[in-house]
Formats: C-alpha cells, structure tokens, sequence
C-alpha cells in the first residue's frame, strides 16, 4: 500500500508488542519511515529486551527502508517521544505518528493521507486522529471534527508542532486559563484543569498530556473517523485506569471515493459530550454507573 506521507514510529522495549504492530507498517510504502527507539535502562533485563526490539527491527523487511535512531540512553517516555516528533519534524513538514503499542489499520494511513492534505492551509484543523472510542460502526465513510485529541494513531503539521512545549510553562499563565475557561463549559474546564494540573504532579513522565494542551490552548480541532481505525494492544498498567475500556477496540472500514466531512468547521458537540461522559466528566455514582453499562452494551451489541 502506498501513502505519500512521512511516518513516524516510536518505540522502547517491548520486543512482542513491536512484532505485531510493525506487521501493518512493514508493508507500507510510504514517503519515508523514522524509527526511534528509546535506550535501555541500566539493568540486564531491559538491555536485552532492548537489544531484542532491535533485532526485530533489523531483521524485517519494509517495503520503504526506514530512518533508524536507536538510542544509547533512556530517555524516559516524554523525553523520548516528545524528541522523537521534534527530529521528524526537522525533516518533514507534516506526517503519521505512531508508538509500538499500537496496530493500525490500512485505512488508517489513507485517512491520515487524506487530511494532511486537505486541512493543511486550516488555521483551525491542526490535527488528525485514528482512534475514536466510541466509534461504534464496522464501516463508514464520514468523519468528523473534536476537540478531543487523542493520539493513539494521529497526525498533524510541522507548523502545529512547533507551539508545543514539553514543560507546559503557559499553564502557569492565568490569562491562558481564562481563555481556555472561555471556549470550554464548566464541566470541560474542571476536566481540562485536572488534566493539566497532572503533569505537574503524577503524570512528569509524558508527552501527551502537553500536546493536548498545545491544541486546547489554540482552539484547534481534530479530524476523527466516525469508525475507528486503530487499535491499542495495551496492557493494564500503562494506561489511566479509566481508558482501560478502550483498549483492543475493533477497527472499521472506510470507502475513500465517498469520504465526507462536516460542511462547517466546528467540534461535534454530541460526539465530544459522549466521550467525557464515559471518560471524562467526574458524575455522581448513578450516572457513572449507567455511562459505563451505557459503553460495555454498545461494544457487546455491536461487536466492538
């Protein structure tokens, strides 16, 4: 399968779960490949499993030759990604980003393909996503905008990228909370300030939670599939516990010569309301209860 865009893969040290997802990545021929993988820590254990995730790499055969920058240190997950996309966007001017927990699907990188291209002059779309939790149908040929952004197989544009800090220092700045505060409900912003708030406690060793601000910050939006289009092999352990549910979803089908979008670019606000019911928002225990049977009913009806 062939895609004129720049991928971008990153990786650590689990050598089972970079056989399955490379087994998609493998067979595209994209514009080009970047592959970064983290160093070991200082343990026997982690050395090997390293040196395992490496010889994995070295010994399959892609269909583009990537670009491989194997680290000798660890870096730690936000060091290590953050830098990464950073590196590959000295080099290319949009792209697919992707870590090694994740399988995504063929259409995947089509969708991806189809919005950078689409939305790169966008001063509003900034960003597009593969994963949709709630993306319930085996196929469809619709998508959508959120503002939720959520990076489990995503894309987006060097000039996007370029606003993003690490150390998240504008969160400090109480003009940048009134204007998030502005473009958000109340329940949005107690979601959002909890999620910030985060780093700068229990969550200091990540990337994600900064790029999500980069995007609530500028009130950009993301281009989702109404069907999901990848999916995370994840283990307990690494995810916020809330997330668990969304893990090893199903992936859809999309038919590219019907694909349509919204005719005005603003966030679906039924979409982006679902989600942080069943995620987000802090309810009372009724509606907590009934939001979690509401999401395991429609993943059982519907196969997901």
């Amino acid at each position: 399968m062939r895609v004129d865009v720049p991928i971008l893969y990153c990786c650590y040290n689990r050598p089972s779960n970079v056989k399955k997802s490379i087994a998609v990545l493998k067979n595209i021929k994209a514009k080009n490949i970047y592959i970064v993988c983290d160093g070991p820590k200082k343990n026997i254990s982690d050395i090997k499993k390293c040196n395992s995730v490496k010889k994995i790499l070295n010994h399959t055969n892609f269909s583009t030759k990537p670009i491989f920058k194997f680290r000798k240190k660890n870096l730690g997950c936000k060091n290590s990604i953050s830098q990464a996309i950073t590196w590959f966007f000295k080099n290319e001017k949009s792209g697919i980003i992707l870590e090694d927990d994740l399988i995504p699907s063929y259409d995947f990188f089509k969708f991806c393909e189809f919005g950078l291209k689409k939305y790169k002059n966008s001063k509003k779309i900034r960003m597009i996503s593969g994963t949709n939790y709630i993306g319930f149908k085996n196929h469809s040929n619709n998508y959508f905008f959120s503002k939720h952004y959520i990076i489990w197989g995503w894309a987006t544009w060097k000039d996007a990228w370029s606003k993003y800090d690490v150390a998240m220092k504008d969160w400090n700045k109480q003009n940048i909370k009134n204007k998030i505060q502005k473009y958000n409900t109340e329940e949005e912003f107690k979601f959002l300030n909890e999620r910030f708030t985060q780093f700068q406690n229990e969550y200091k060793d990540t990337w994600d939670i900064q790029w999500y601000f980069t995007c609530t910050k500028n009130n950009w939006l993301t281009m989702t599939p109404e069907t999901n289009l990848v999916t995370n092999i994840g283990i307990k352990g690494t995810h916020s516990n809330k997330y668990y549910d969304t893990l090893h979803l199903k992936t859809g089908k999309i038919d590219f010569k019907v694909l349509k979008g919204p005719t005005q670019i603003k966030n679906n606000e039924d979409f982006d309301l679902k989600v942080n019911n069943y995620f987000n928002f802090k309810n009372n225990l009724m509606k907590k209860f009934y939001y979690k049977l509401k999401y395991k009913l429609n993943r059982y009806l519907f196969n997901y």
